[in-house]
């Protein structure tokens, strides 16, 4: 998974709280901020299968300050 989430003040507990809520184990995760002001949050989960993995990108674009949320390419 792979977010450009404009920077701000708790905006890395917001994207966990709602991973963790939803039970989705956090493997791996980086985060690194832009010069144009914005952060890119990467982070390898656990889902249970393509509708979890639907469900829970469409939560996190829901989070105020996400510009977008994608699946990384292999």
């Amino acid at each position: 998974m792979r977010s450009s989430p404009s920077d701000r003040v708790g905006l890395v507990f917001d994207i966990t709280k709602i991973l963790s809520e939803s039970h989705i184990l956090i493997v791996d995760s980086s985060s690194r901020n832009l010069r144009n002001g914005n952060a890119i949050f990467e982070a390898s989960v656990q889902v249970a299968g393509a509708d979890q993995l639907k469900s829970i990108m469409d939560k996190l674009r829901k989070i105020q300050g996400v510009i977008s949320v994608e699946r990384a390419k292999k």
